[in-house]
């Protein structure tokens, strides 16, 4: 999971916009947290309110190249198909 860790924060321009369930968020940092899982801390325009949610959680329309391209590996990766 570091390694993801790794790949996300070196290899994604933060912040960039993004969409959870259709609700347009910025993305600002990646983290691996305690129970293991990738996460990103994500901030809602509207409400300033900003939380840690897991990376697969993103809306894969409209993301920066370089996070669509390392989502879809992660994803594979973690349904094992890789």
């Amino acid at each position: 999971m570091s390694g993801w860790e790794c790949a996300f924060t070196d290899g994604v321009e933060v912040p960039f916009q993004a969409s959870l369930l259709g609700v347009p968020v910025e993305v600002r940092e990646f983290q691996i947290s305690d129970s293991n899982v990738l996460q990103c801390l994500v901030i809602r325009e509207k409400e300033n309110r900003q939380r840690w949610i897991a990376v697969e959680e993103l809306d894969e329309e409209n993301l920066p190249e370089d996070c669509g391209h390392l989502l879809a590996l992660y994803r594979a990766w973690l349904e094992g198909n890789y």
